[in-house]
């Protein structure tokens, strides 16, 4: 789902990163909810909080590279680069 020209909410983040958080909130949203919760502003908060959360959790162990994911990304995008 596209949420158009957004760019100008989160203080001027790219619109892709924008969406990308709109779509992860709207994923964990959808879930609750067919588990039986109510749609409130409560829940889209927890549900907001918890994306950033796990966003931030796997930021954190990806650049201490915990089990080398770091170094997997580097060499993909080397050789993606590269053109292999």
């Amino acid at each position: 789902m596209d949420f158009g020209h957004v760019s100008n909410i989160l203080d001027g983040h790219d619109a892709s990163v924008v969406n990308e958080l709109i779509e992860g909130v709207l994923d964990r949203l959808k879930v609750v909810i067919q588990n039986g919760n109510k749609l409130d502003e409560d829940l889209i908060l927890s549900a907001t909080q918890h994306y950033f959360l796990s966003r931030k959790k796997y930021y954190d162990e990806l650049l201490t590279n915990q089990n080398g994911q770091f170094d997997l990304l580097v060499s993909k995008v080397k050789a993606t680069l590269e053109g292999k």
